[in-house]
C-alpha cells in the first residue's frame, strides 16, 4: 500500500452545462449533475443516483485472476502494455459487423484499488482511426467515480457499477483516464480539487500521458471470455516515479454485443494482437486467440535477391496464411494450428518458407503434423534448433518445395505463378500445420503472431551465390534463425 497523500483545493468554476473547468480542462460528470450536488454524492465522492451493485454477482476468483496478473509492488509484464495490444475499448468498423448491429452499450465497475491515491476515474469517446494527439482533442471528459477509494478513504465497494448511458457507434473508441490524487476533503462530494501531482489526468491514450514515448502506457487492458468483459488495470503515478504495478484502479467494463469489440468474435475467442487474456484459477478453461482474425487471413510477400538489389517487385514468395493459438487457463499456449496457401511465386530461384517463435523451445513441443488439402504429408518440419522453427515449404522428401509446388500448379503458358493477370489460375494448395506444447515448458507470454516468419535458400538447389540453407530473408523488424549465416550483413 502506498503512502497517502494529501492536497490543498484549487478554484473550480462552474459552467452552466453543469461541467466543472479545472486546470483548462472542462469536466462533465455520469450524474448529469454538478458535483456538488448531495442527492448525488455522498460526502467522500460515492455516486448516489444511477449507481447499483453487482459484487454477488461477480466471479469469486476475478481479482486472483488479476492479481496473477498484475501483482502488487511489481513493475508490470511489458508483454501487457505493448503497443500492439489495445489500450481502449474499440467497436468494429460497420463492414465488421452484421446487419442487425445498431449500437453497443457499456457500464463500468469498480473491483479493488490498491492506491495511496483518491483518484477520479473517468471516460471519453472518440474516432478509433483518428485518436486524440492532446488532451484538447478530447470533445468531452466525463466522471464516473469522483472518488474511486475503499473506506475510509472513500466508500467504492468492489461490485459497485454503473451505467454509462452510450450508444457507441461502429468505429467509436471508449477510452479512459484516471485524475490522481483528484478528490480531497476539502472539496468532497464529486468536487476534483486539482489535477493532481502531475497536473494532469493519466489517460488509455498513451499519446497523451506526459512520460517519454517508451513508458508512456498508464493502463492495461485484458479480457474476460469466459465471463464476457474487460479488466482494465491503472497506475496513478508517473511512470518515472511509482512502482508500475498498474493494480492501482481496477474495473471491468462490459459492453454489449460484447462481439461489438474489435478483435472479439462471438464464440469467445479473441483475436491476436488485440486484448491480452485474463488467466484463470479454473485449469479446464481454455482461449483461443486468431490472427489476423478467426475468418481472415493475412498475406506474406517476400523479395529473394537480398544482400544484392532486387526488381522489388515482391512477388518471389507470397504466402497466404491464417493462425489460431490455444491457451491454458495460465496462458501458457497448449496448441498452435497454422492454415497457409502460396497464391504467388515469381522467383527463378529456389525458396523455402519457414516460421521461427524465437521465445519457445522446440523440446516444448509434443506433437506436430502437417496436412496437403486435408492428408497428412509430415510429421518431421522441425528444425533440429534450440528454438522452435518450422520450414512450412521445403524441399523434404515428404513434401514439395515453394518452387515445384509452383511448377505443378502454374499453367504451362505461364513462366511464373500467379504473377500476372493472365496467370492467375485459382490457388489449390491448401497446408495447415498442428503443434501441441508441453504447457510447462512454455512461456507465461508468447511473442505476437506473425512470429518471425522468414524464407530461405534450399540446399543443392539454384539459388544464385547463395544456394545453401543459412540465407534467409526476414520482416524488417525480425533477426536470423539459429542457421542464419550472419557473415551476409558484410
Amino acid at each position: 500500500m502506498k503512502q497517502k497523500i494529501f492536497s490543498v483545493l484549487i478554484g473550480v468554476a462552474s459552467l452552466p452545462s453543469f461541467a466543472v473547468t479545472v486546470g483548462g480542462i472542462d469536466f462533465n460528470y455520469l450524474n448529469g449533475v454538478l458535483p456538488t450536488d448531495t442527492l448525488s454524492y455522498s460526502v467522500k465522492g460515492k455516486p448516489l443516483t444511477n449507481i447499483s451493485n453487482v459484487g454477488s454477482q461477480l466471479p469469486k476468483d476475478v481479482l486472483t485472476n488479476i492479481y496473477s496478473m498484475l501483482p502488487e509492488g511489481q513493475y508490470v509484464n511489458t508483454a501487457f502494455v505493448d503497443s500492439n495490444l489495445l489500450s481502449n475499448i474499440v467497436i468494429k468498423d460497420e463492414s465488421e459487423l452484421d446487419e442487425t448491429f445498431v449500437t453497443a452499450t457499456a457500464n463500468v465497475t469498480s473491483l479493488n484499488e490498491g492506491a495511496g491515491y483518491r483518484n477520479k476515474l473517468g471516460y471519453s469517446v472518440f474516432d478509433a482511426d483518428n485518436p486524440p494527439q492532446s488532451i484538447a482533442d478530447i470533445s468531452q471528459h466525463t466522471i464516473i467515480f469522483p472518488n474511486s477509494s475503499k473506506p475510509g478513504e472513500g466508500e467504492m465497494l468492489q461490485g459497485d457499477r454503473m451505467e454509462l448511458g452510450l450508444d457507441l457507434q461502429p468505429g467509436q473508441a471508449l477510452g479512459f483516464f484516471v485524475i490522481a490524487n483528484g478528490w480531497g476533503w476539502a472539496g468532497s462530494l464529486g468536487n476534483i480539487v486539482n489535477l493532481g501531482p502531475w497536473n494532469t489526468p493519466f489517460y488509455s491514450v498513451p499519446a497523451l500521458n506526459p512520460e517519454a514515448d517508451e513508458i508512456n502506457e498508464h493502463n492495461v487492458v485484458f479480457y474476460d471470455a469466459q465471463n464476457e468483459f474487460f479488466v482494465i488495470g491503472f497506475d496513478d503515478q508517473h511512470r518515472s516515479q511509482g512502482d508500475n504495478d498498474f493494480n492501482d484502479l481496477l474495473f471491468s467494463v462490459e459492453v454489449t454485443p460484447s462481439y461489438a469489440v474489435q478483435g472479439v468474435n462471438e464464440n469467445g475467442s479473441v483475436d491476436s494482437g488485440t486484448y491480452q487474456l485474463l488467466e484463470q484459477t479454473d485449469s479446464s478453461v481454455t482461449n483461443t486467440s486468431y490472427y489476423p482474425s478467426q475468418s481472415g487471413y493475412a498475406t506474406l510477400a517476400f523479395e529473394d535477391k537480398w544482400p544484392k538489389m532486387g526488381d522489388y517487385d515482391f512477388n518471389d514468395v507470397v504466402i497466404k496464411y491464417r493462425m489460431s493459438q490455444t491457451f491454458n487457463n495460465q496462458n501458457r499456449m497448449i496448441e498452435l494450428v497454422i492454415d497457409y496457401q502460396l497464391v504467388a511465386t515469381g522467383a527463378y530461384f529456389h525458396n523455402g518458407f519457414a516460421i521461427q517463435i524465437p521465445d519457445v523451445d522446440t523440446s516444448a513441443v509434443t506433437f506436430a503434423v502437417m496436412t496437403y488439402n486435408g492428408e497428412e504429408i509430415s510429421n518431421n518440419f522441425l528444425e533440429a534448433t534450440n528454438k522452435l522453427n518450422m520450414k512450412l515449404l521445403d524441399d523434404n522428401s515428404t513434401f514439395d518445395e515453394a518452387y515445384d509446388v509452383a511448377r505443378e500448379l502454374a499453367n504451362t503458358s505461364c513462366q511464373f505463378y500467379r504473377t500476372m493477370p493472365s496467370c492467375i489460375e485459382p490457388a489449390m494448395d491448401f497446408f495447415k500445420v498442428t503443434l501441441t506444447f508441453d504447457p510447462s515448458q512454455t512461456p507465461s507470454t508468447v511473442s505476437l503472431p506473425p512470429f518471425n516468419p522468414y524464407i530461405y535458400a534450399l540446399d543443392g538447389q539454384y539459388h544464385g551465390p547463395y544456394g545453401t540453407r543459412n540465407w534467409e530473408a526476414h520482416l524488417k523488424q525480425f533477426s536470423g534463425s539459429e542457421l542464419f549465416n550472419n557473415g551476409l550483413f558484410g
